[in-house]
């Protein structure tokens, strides 16, 4: 027997003697830890709050939950008592409860993006610039400077060091963008990946950026982003079998190989799939299947202003339609589907998630459920920004469309984001 199975023994021996009289909180740790990953993520957010030995194996991070499914992730309401914290919300749809989480890092800041893992979220500074957070060790990295971009020509900062203009180019022209607009236009989504092996090594990023949304990648660390060259707006990309795979505006899907690791090398865009040009629905996602299949399905939202019916300005936006697109990889082309085959969808600012059949528990299969990623309607005017986000779950099987349940207490602004905690 190994250590570990002489003490499970030793303790169990020892409790069937004491009878009622056993104290849980002796549990060896390493049975504490093999308890822990067989529970759920609601689950092992009770089990921490048992006693303070429990507490302090799930605080150690020493074993995730059995089911990482996908929660909420809500902006900082400010009712972090009598020290003026900024509390959050992370929500679990699969049981309507919602727990508060203090996370003065990002208080009233956009979330734009995360890594796959879930461990990572990538923010919005007050100076402008990306940074990563780490959700459980509140770990915080910061990435290159905005002014290493290549579309960024010139900073403007004011007498205390805060940004207030920013020369950007656009196409083949150059425009003075403030702070308001560069939020409005500027920042579109980023994700974490890891490139090299192990899966956990270092990390990099890929970010798509500028009114063209062209693509730039750096690793964590680098003193600069470098640019991939490709004509077209990416709207949604995601890190898959060594490949950062894209989808344009057009609905066209092409991939950069990593060539290598150390150097941080990559091959020239290859397109996936026969070619596609429908301008018309604007907001495509990119999900590929992770867990033994080398199916890649395009996901397209097609998000329109409802406008006062008499001034004809925008009150709010809401998303009409929802169209799903599948790699056949024998005919190299995309084509149309109803069904995801059991699977459902999160998508958002967030890295796209996947649950597979045997993953949703209370979520329901062949649906997608969306949060609001559309910063442009988000921040265009003041008003707008603090009405209800156009977030929902879209049914692919019969084409019904019905709302999130939100919790009470929440605030609209910044957008949430779909995150799958380690705790």
């Amino acid at each position: 027997r190994t250590l570990k199975s002489q003490s499970r023994v030793r303790y169990m021996e020892a409790s069937a003697t004491a009878g009622s009289s056993r104290d849980w909180s002796e549990l060896p740790t390493d049975l504490v830890v093999s308890i822990l990953g067989r529970l759920t993520a609601d689950d092992y957010v009770r089990f921490g709050a048992v006693c303070k030995e429990w507490y302090s194996v799930t605080k150690a991070r020493l074993c995730p939950p059995a089911t990482r499914i996908p929660w909420l992730l809500f902006p900082a309401t400010g009712d972090g008592g009598d020290d003026g914290a900024a509390t959050h919300r992370l929500f679990d749809l699969s049981t309507n409860k919602s727990y508060k989480m203090t996370l003065r890092e990002i208080s009233g800041r956009q979330c734009i993006g995360n890594s796959a893992d879930g461990r990572w979220v990538v923010y919005i500074g007050h100076d402008m610039e990306l940074r990563m957070l780490n959700l459980n060790t509140r770990q915080q990295v910061g990435l290159p400077p905005l002014a290493t971009l290549w579309n960024i020509k010139n900073v403007t900062y004011d007498a205390s060091g805060r940004p207030v203009e920013y020369d950007v180019q656009i196409n083949h022209h150059r425009a003075l963008l403030t702070v308001d607009y560069l939020l409005q236009y500027f920042y579109h989504k980023v994700i974490v990946f890891s490139a090299g092996s192990p899966p956990d090594g270092p990390l990099s990023v890929a970010f798509v950026h500028g009114p063209s949304q062209t693509v730039s990648v750096a690793r964590v660390g680098d003193e600069a982003w470098t640019r991939f060259d490709y004509p077209y707006g990416v709207t949604d990309f995601v890190f898959h079998q060594g490949r950062l795979c894209a989808v344009d505006f057009l609905g066209n899907t092409v991939a950069w190989t990593m060539l290598d690791p150390a150097t941080f090398s990559w091959s020239d865009a290859r397109r996936l799939g026969s070619p596609i040009d429908d301008p018309n629905i604007y907001q495509k996602y990119l999900v590929p299947l992770t867990r033994g299949s080398d199916d890649v399905f395009q996901v397209w939202r097609d998000v329109r202003n409802i406008n006062h019916p008499i001034s004809g300005l925008a009150l709010n936006h809401r998303t009409f339609l929802v169209k799903v697109l599948k790699l056949d990889r024998a005919e190299d082309s995309w084509v149309e589907v109803n069904n995801l085959g059991g699977h459902t969808f999160f998508l958002g600012y967030n890295y796209s998630i996947v649950l597979s059949a045997d993953e949703i528990g209370h979520f329901r299969g062949n649906c997608i459920y969306f949060t609001d990623d559309d910063m442009e309607k988000m921040v265009r005017d003041a008003e707008v920004r603090h009405r209800d986000r156009d977030t929902g779950v879209f049914n692919l099987e019969d084409g019904s469309w019905e709302p999130l349940p939100i919790p009470n207490g929440v605030v609209n602004f910044p957008s949430p984001i779909w995150v799958t905690p380690l705790f």
